[in-house]
């Protein structure tokens, strides 16, 4: 390990300016737990592998206590993380060895730093004398912070950026959805006639990639849903920004039975899960949505994190349709202070791109 990662400091002091993000250091420090050293595409891999982390990071300390190697993995090198060339092969499996390595000691530091922030008492070891004289849940992770260097620096790494987010989060623009307006100037394509209009409830995506660069730059998302709006109301960035807190709520599909739906700006977007729960995993931490009215477009990022989320959503859909068909007035009992539906996204349908789509745009069951 080099110097900085054998560091152990355990004061930690408000006033003191710690890094907001601890990633890039730590990928660092532990270029060395490989065997060979990092040749310049493995490097390359670890780099954006440290940048997504950081983005994505949703400011709670159950991203780091969930975070999943094979999930960012294919965040970087999409299906070659699970199939990569015989080219590619040695630095993936190192990759793969480095990030798995990077999520345990951040899965403890996680721990101890929601721990230590609740309860200043808590202390660590630089060494194992008095080891015995602490608690259990103290012991195990004073152990830790022994087997992995860098973890006491992470976890205050944590620490000062979840007060930094706790103060940010006090203001009411936070409360609102992350948006942009958009010209035909940024983007003439997208205000051109369309030939054969969609069903009603069904909608496309595009990859970002495809994005103008003025709009690619706005998210770190990999595919947009675009909706057409028609006229603007003039009060339609507050209604689709408000509320950027996603929620799990019933509504009813065009069947008439009661469906699990993610709510987006307190209601007034939906979009069944269980029938889109691939499309949900392919996600990162935002919902990128496209309204296209007649003279402008908002672009909009709902807050929705796969680490945070992914797991237990579906578990938590499931459940709340099978009790919904047990008792059907759990749908109007979930609707109370949710705003009125204005679009619920029964199906979704080709990406507009000329770009092929991988296999798993092709398998969502609508």
């Amino acid at each position: 390990m080099n110097e900085d990662a054998q560091t152990v400091e355990t004061g930690i002091d408000d006033s003191v300016s710690y890094r907001h993000h601890y990633t890039e250091d730590a990928m660092r420090a532990i270029d060395d737990y490989c065997s060979d050293y990092p040749s310049r595409d493995l490097k390359a891999i670890l780099d954006e592998t440290a940048r997504l982390i950081d983005i994505h990071d949703d400011g709670t300390f159950e991203y780091y206590a969930q975070l999943e190697p094979e999930t960012v993995g294919r965040w970087v090198l999409g299906n070659a993380w699970d199939a990569p060339t015989q080219y590619d092969n040695r630095n993936v499996s190192l990759a793969r060895e480095i990030l798995t390595h990077y999520c345990e000691v951040m899965r403890c530091a996680s721990a101890y730093a929601k721990r230590r922030l609740h309860d200043p008492t808590v202390r660590f070891l630089n060494d194992e004398e008095g080891l015995e004289t602490l608690l259990l849940p103290e012991r195990q992770t004073a152990i830790d912070s022994l087997r992995y260097p860098g973890l006491l620096k992470a976890a205050q790494s944590l620490i000062e950026s979840r007060r930094h987010r706790a103060r940010l989060g006090r203001h009411d623009s936070t409360r609102q959805a992350q948006h942009s307006r958009i010209t035909d100037a940024d983007w003439p394509e997208l205000f051109q006639p369309i030939e054969v209009p969609l069903e009603f409830g069904t909608y496309n995506r595009m990859w970002c990639e495809a994005l103008p660069e003025r709009v690619r730059e706005l998210t770190e998302e990999q595919f947009a849903l675009v909706i057409p709006c028609g006229e603007s109301s003039g009060q339609d960035t507050a209604e689709l920004t408000q509320d950027a807190t996603p929620k799990l709520i019933l509504s009813i599909d065009t069947a008439g039975k009661p469906v699990a739906c993610e709510a987006f700006a307190g209601g007034t977007l939906r979009i069944p899960f269980v029938a889109n729960r691939n499309l949900f995993a392919e996600l990162r931490s935002h919902l990128a949505v496209v309204y296209v009215f007649d003279q402008h477009a908002l672009f909009v990022e709902y807050p929705w994190n796969q680490m945070t989320l992914g797991r237990m959503r579906i578990d938590e859909a499931e459940l709340l349709e099978r009790r919904a068909h047990e008792n059907p007035d759990l749908v109007s009992a979930a609707l109370e202070n949710i705003q009125p539906c204005r679009f619920q996204v029964d199906r979704i349908v080709g990406i507009l791109s000329g770009k092929s789509a991988p296999a798993w745009m092709e398998d969502i069951p609508f």
